[in-house]
This record gives structure tokens, C-alpha cells and sequence, in this order.
């Protein structure tokens, strides 16, 4: 079932790859600004305000000289303006303790103000290369409903089952596209209500569909 999966979803997402801005690029800082904003947000709507995020602070050194209410106005069509404060800190904690950096090592990551288990992975794999799988609510959903594992939705954190599938299912040297294939499943296929069924790749070994 694994090689199945993976084999469908990278076919899938050929196809189906959603080319935003973030996903242009490996830059550490860019990836984490993107992460940071796309907090219980949609991409789409994220797109914007990241284009003119980043136009205004291009790196780190700009972001943390910034003045916080500037911030706030540019993040304020998402909402959530606590991520201004947030990325203002990272900014100055990464050029005090990390030489002006955004880290590759998964412990000074969550040290970075505001910064958890997925974003740091996030950051990992989409900019670093690490071979590391991404687990958010919505990936969840997608493996509980294909291998028949019951999962107790919305959880602040995966069950230990979903990570070792999560593991087990990464291809090798294929994380990146890996990765971004299953989160566009999720959002554009394999969705929280109406499941588009009858556009499923996996939908003959989906255990939700037998």
C-alpha cells in the first residue's frame, strides 16, 4: 500500500503542483516567513501578503531593524497579528545567537521564538533537503482515511501510528515534491467535507472507500 501511495501521489502532483512563491525558492529565512504565515491560513490567500511581505523585508537583518505596527499592517489581511511580533523575534534571535541565519538543525530551530515541531520540519525539508516527512491536520487526514486509521481530529499532534506511516511512506531523495504533493492532496482532493471521490488516484486502495 505504501508504494502505491507514494507512486499516485507523485504521478498526482506532477499535475497538479500549486506553484506558490514560497515554493520557488530555498532561502531558509523566505521559508520560514512563508510557514509562519500559513498558521490555520490558506495558501492562496497567504500568496499576496507574502509577495509584499518579502518585498519589504528581503532578510532577516531588514526584518528585525522593522517597526512593529509596519508589520502588523502588512500581515493584517491574514489576521492572527501575533505573527508580526513573531517573526520580528526570530528575526532578532537568529542574528544574536545564530549569525544572521536561519539554522539547519532541528533543536536551534525550537529555539527560535514561536517556532514548533512542524515549522522547524517544514524548514528542514523545504529549504535544508532533509529527508523528513510533513505531518499537519490535513496530511492526517489524508493517511487516517487511506490506511484505516482512526484519529481523534482536530489534535494538537499526530498518533505515533500516523508518524511511523508518515516515515515509513517518504520516498527517499523524493521528500520535497513528496511532501508538497500530499498537502495539495489534502487541500485540493482529499478535503475535510465532500471528498472529491471521483477524482481520486488512490480511491482503489483507500480503506475510507471500501
Amino acid at each position: 500500500m505504501c508504494e502505491n501511495f507514494q507512486k499516485k501521489i507523485l504521478g498526482w502532483a506532477k499535475k497538479n503542483y500549486r506553484d506558490f512563491s514560497w515554493r520557488q525558492t530555498s532561502d531558509p529565512y523566505k521559508i520560514c516567513v512563508a510557514e509562519i504565515l500559513l498558521h490555520q491560513t490558506f495558501a492562496k490567500k497567504v500568496e499576496p501578503v507574502y509577495n509584499n511581505f518579502i518585498n519589504n523585508y528581503p532578510n532577516l537583518e531588514r526584518l528585525s531593524k522593522s517597526r512593529l505596527s509596519k508589520v502588523q499592517r502588512i500581515i493584517y489581511p491574514l489576521g492572527f497579528l501575533y505573527r508580526a511580533e513573531r517573526l520580528r523575534n526570530i528575526a532578532k534571535y537568529s542574528i544574536k545567537h545564530y549569525g544572521g541565519a536561519i539554522p539547519n538543525d532541528k533543536q536551534k530551530l525550537l529555539k527560535l521564538p514561536g517556532v514548533g515541531t512542524y515549522t522547524a520540519t517544514a524548514i528542514l525539508c523545504f529549504a535544508h533537503g532533509h529527508d523528513l516527512p510533513i505531518i499537519d491536520v490535513n496530511v492526517v487526514r489524508v493517511y487516517s482515511r487511506y490506511f484505516g486509521v482512526p484519529v481523534n481530529l482536530p489534535n494538537s499532534s499526530p498518533s505515533k501510528e500516523i508518524e511511523n506511516i508518515a516515515h515509513k511512506i517518504l520516498p527517499a531523495e523524493k521528500s520535497k515534491a513528496f511532501n508538497y504533493g500530499v498537502l495539495d492532496f489534502a487541500s485540493l482532493i482529499c478535503t475535510h467535507y465532500n471528498p472529491k471521490h471521483e477524482n481520486c488516484p488512490l480511491k482503489s486502495f483507500c480503506a475510507y472507500m471500501q
